[in-house]
C-alpha cells in the first residue's frame, strides 16, 4: 500500500479555451471531477480500478488537484486528461488497481503521458513489469520523487534511470527555486531528474507541472517519441545548484518555454519528407547581383514563412528574405581616388630588355562608398590598408606583346576603357563597360597575350580571375578572345568572345546552402569601339550579350533554371585640356548587366504534418526584372598645381538595381589629392 505524498485543496477556478485534439495525459490517482477548470479537458471514458466500474469521479480530492495543475501547465490548448482511479478515498494505492491502471493507459494509443503522483519504499515486480510495458509502448512516465527528504527518489521514481529514457522523476522547489526541505533529491537518478514548483504542497503537485510541459511539447509536435520529449525537457531545463547535472536538482527546473524553442542546427527540407534531404539553414545566404535581384525580390516568392526543422524535426518558420542581400558593385573609395593621378604612385622597373614591371599603390581603402547606405546593395565603408596593384608589361615594338595585372580594376581590363588613354581611369562607375566577364568582382588578376598586324589591328587571348573579397567571395574566371580592327585612322573596333565560369555564383553575387547554386557558365559576345575626335577627345562604347547556364546545388530550393540571356552596354566621351592643361572632362551612359530572358522555379517548404510529409509552394519566377537601370556619370578632373588635383563626379542612377519601384538616385563624389 502507498499513500499520496501530499493532500491539498482545490485550485482556484480558471477559464480556458475549448479543447482541441492534443496530447492525452493519463492521471493515475484518486480520479478527477469535472470542475470548471477540468471540464473542457476531461475525457469521459476513464475508469475506476479501485471499485471496478466506469465512474472515475474523485472522492478524495488529490487526483482532481493533480489534473488541474497538469492542465494549467500544459497551457490549456488541446491537452486532454484521462482519469484513472487507482487510489481509494483515504489515499491508499494497492498493487492490483495500480498495475491495471498502468496497463490500461499503456494500451491506449491516444495516451502519451502517464502521471504518477504517489510513491513509497516498496515496489513489486508486477508494478515494475507494468511500467516496462508502458515505456515499451513509447509512453512517457512522470513520477513524484517523494517527500521524505531522502538522498534519492522513492519508488517508482527511483527506477527512472531504467526506463529507457522515458521516465522522469520530479522533485519540488519553492518560489525562489530552492529545493523544498521535504523533497527527495536526485541521487543516482540525476540524469532523469527535474524539479518544479509545488507551492509548498509536495512533489505530488510538482510532477504534473512536468507532465503539462511534456504535453505542450507533444501537442505542438506529436511526431516526437517519449524519449525525445524527455531529452528536450532535460536539455532545456534551467540549471540549478551545482553547474551541470547534479545529485540534488538533477537537470534543474523544467522550462516549458525553452522546450518549445528550436534545438540544434536548423535545416530546410528540400524533399517531400521531414526525414529526407535537407540543407543547413545556418549556411543559407544569397548575395544577388543586380542583374536578377529585384526580379526575385519584387516577385514576393521569398517573402513569408518558410519551414525549417530543428534537431528533432520540429517545425519552425523563418523569413527567407533575411538571408538575401543585393550586390550592385557600388563605387568605392579606391574607384574615386584612382581617377586622380595624385592619389596613386607608381614605380617602373626594367625586367630584361623587353619588359617593364610597374607597381602602383592607391592610397585609399577598398571599402564601399555607397551614397545610399540604407539600400540593400550598400556594403558599408570597411577600411583596409593601402591597395597595391602590379603590372608586368612588354615593351613596345615587335608583333607579340604580353601583360600581367594583379589587383586591377575590372572595368579597365577589357573594352574601350583599356585601349583609350583619355578614358582610362576616368569613371568611378565602370560596370557597364565590363560586361559579364567579372561578375561583381571589384579586383582582378589578368594575363593577356596579343599578336599585332601593324596598323591593321591585333588578335589576343586573355584570362581573368575576378574576386570581390569580403564575406561573399564573388569569384569568377573568364577566358576571352579579342580581335582589334582599325576601321579608319580615327576609328577602331574590338570584337570579344568569352566564357565565364562562376563557382556558387550567378552573374556576380554569391550563394550558399539551400539558396545556393553549384555553378554557372556564361558565354558572351562583346563589341567595343572608339572614335578619336582629335588628339584630345574620344568617343567610345561597349555592348555585350551573353547566355548563362546554371547548375543547381544539391538540396537547393532553386529548380530548373532555363538558359538566361543578358545584356549590358556603356558609351561616352572624354576630352582633355578643358579649361586647363592636363584637365579631363567626360560623360558616360551605362547599363549594368540585366537579364533579358530566363526563369527558374523556387520550391519553398511551408509546413509538415505529423506523419513527416512536407508541403511546399512551387512558383515559376521570371528572372527578367521589370525595371532597367540606366546610369549617367559626369566627371571633371582639374589640376590645381603640379602636386595637387581636384576631381568631381556626379552619378545619376535611374531605376537602381533594375527595379522600377526604386526611385532615381543622384550622388556627388569629390576628391582632393596632393603628392608629397
Amino acid at each position: 500500500m502507498k499513500r499520496p505524498l501530499c493532500l491539498v485543496g482545490t485550485l482556484a477556478a480558471c477559464c480556458f479555451a475549448a479543447a482541441v485534439h492534443g496530447a492525452v495525459i493519463a492521471i493515475l490517482d484518486s480520479g478527477a471531477n469535472p470542475t470548471p477548470v477540468l471540464a473542457p479537458f476531461l475525457l469521459q471514458d476513464g475508469f475506476d480500478f479501485v471499485n471496478g466500474d466506469a465512474d472515475a469521479r474523485d472522492d478524495n480530492g488529490h487526483g482532481s488537484t493533480v489534473a488541474e495543475i497538469a492542465v494549467r501547465a500544459a497551457g490549456s490548448g488541446g491537452v486532454r486528461v484521462l482519469p484513472l482511479k487507482v487510489m481509494d478515498d483515504v489515499g491508499r494505492v494497492f498493487i492490483g488497481p495500480e498495475v491495471a491502471g498502468i496497463d490500461f493507459a499503456a494500451s491506449r494509443q491516444d495516451v502519451r503521458i502517464l502521471n504518477l503522483s504517489f510513491g513509497g519504499d516498496d515496489f513489486s515486480r508486477r508494478e515494475w513489469e507494468s511500467l516496462q510495458r508502458a515505456v515499451q509502448r513509447d509512453k512517457l512516465v512522470v513520477m513524484a520523487a517523494g517527500n521524505s527528504a531522502g538522498s534519492g527518489p522513492v519508488q517508482p521514481a527511483a527506477l527512472a534511470s531504467l526506463m529507457q529514457g522515458r521516465g522522469i522523476a520530479v522533485g519540488a522547489v519553492d518560489a525562489a527555486c530552492r529545493l523544498q526541505p521535504y523533497s527527495n533529491r536526485a541521487g543516482t537518478a540525476r540524469d532523469f531528474f527535474l524539479v518544479a514548483p509545488d507551492d509548498g504542497r509536495g512533489t505530488s503537485f510538482a510532477a504534473p507541472r512536468v507532465s503539462g510541459a511534456a504535453a505542450r511539447v507533444l501537442e505542438r509536435d506529436p511526431h516526437l517519441s517519449a524519449g525525445q520529449v524527455g531529452e528536450i525537457l532535460f536539455s532545456t531545463a534551467t540549471d540549478l545548484g551545482a553547474p551541470g547535472v547534479d545529485a540534488v536538482y538533477g537537470h534543474g527546473l523544467v522550462n516549458a518555454a525553452r522546450a518549445l524553442q528550436p534545438l540544434g542546427p536548423l535545416s530546410l527540407p528540400s524533399g517531400s519528407r521531414s526525414d529526407g534531404p535537407s540543407a543547413a539553414a545556418t549556411s543559407a545566404s544569397l548575395r544577388m547581383s543586380a542583374a536578377a535581384a529585384h526580379a526575385i525580390l519584387d516577385n514576393g516568392a521569398l517573402v513569408g514563412s518558410a519551414l525549417v526543422l530543428d534537431r528533432y524535426a520540429r517545425s519552425y518558420s523563418i523569413d527567407l528574405t533575411q538571408w538575401v542581400s543585393v550586390d550592385e558593385a557600388a563605387p568605392s573609395l579606391a574607384d574615386l581616388t584612382a581617377t586622380l593621378s595624385g592619389t596613386s604612385r607608381h614605380v617602373d622597373v626594367d625586367v630584361g630588355g623587353m619588359a617593364r614591371l610597374r607597381m602602383e599603390v592607391v592610397a585609399a581603402p577598398r571599402g564601399s562608398l555607397d551614397p545610399y547606405p540604407e539600400d540593400p546593395g550598400g556594403l558599408g565603408g570597411s577600411a583596409s590598408d593601402l591597395a597595391p596593384s602590379f603590372s608586368l608589361r612588354s615593351r613596345a615594338g615587335g608583333r607579340w606583346s604580353f601583360r600581367f595585372d594583379h589587383d586591377a580594376r575590372p572595368g579597365e581590363l577589357l573594352g574601350p576603357l583599356r585601349f583609350d588613354g583619355l578614358s582610362r581611369g576616368a569613371f568611378v562607375s565602370v560596370a557597364g563597360f565590363a560586361g559579364p566577364y567579372f561578375g561583381s568582382g571589384r579586383i582582378s588578376d589578368a594575363a593577356s597575350l596579343h599578336y599585332g598586324f601593324g596598323a591593321r589591328g591585333s588578335i589576343g587571348l586573355a584570362w581573368f580571375n575576378s574576386r570581390g573579397g569580403g564575406d561573399y567571395g564573388l569569384d569568377s574566371e573568364a577566358a576571352v578572345i579579342e580581335a582589334e580592327f582599325a576601321v579608319t585612322r580615327r576609328a577602331d573596333l574590338r570584337l570579344q568572345f568569352g566564357r565565364v565560369n562562376e563557382d556558387r555564383s550567378l552573374l556576380g553575387g554569391a550563394a550558399g546552402g539551400p539558396l545556393g547554386v553549384a555553378s554557372s557558365q556564361t558565354v558572351a559576345l562583346g563589341l567595343a569601339g572608339r572614335y578619336r575626335l582629335g588628339a584630345k577627345a574620344s568617343l567610345f562604347g561597349h555592348y555585350t550579350v551573353g547566355l548563362s547556364d546554371v547548375a543547381e546545388s544539391r538540396n537547393s530550393l532553386w529548380r530548373g533554371f532555363s538558359t538566361l540571356r543578358h545584356e549590358s552596354f556603356g558609351f561616352g566621351v572624354v576630352a582633355a585640356d578643358v579649361g586647363r592643361a592636363d584637365s579631363r572632362l567626360g560623360v558616360a551612359v551605362t547599363r549594368p548587366v540585366r537579364i533579358a530572358r530566363g526563369s527558374t522555379s523556387l520550391v519553398v517548404p511551408r509546413s509538415r504534418d505529423a506523419a513527416g510529409n512536407v508541403y511546399a509552394d512551387v512558383e515559376r519566377i521570371d528572372l527578367s526584372p521589370q525595371g532597367e537601370e540606366l546610369d549617367v556619370e559626369l566627371f571633371y578632373r582639374h589640376p590645381l598645381s603640379a602636386e595637387t588635383a581636384l576631381g568631381v563626379h556626379v552619378l545619376h542612377r535611374h531605376e537602381p538595381y533594375h527595379s522600377e519601384a526604386s526611385p532615381s538616385r543622384t550622388s556627388v563624389l569629390a576628391g582632393f589629392s596632393k603628392r608629397f
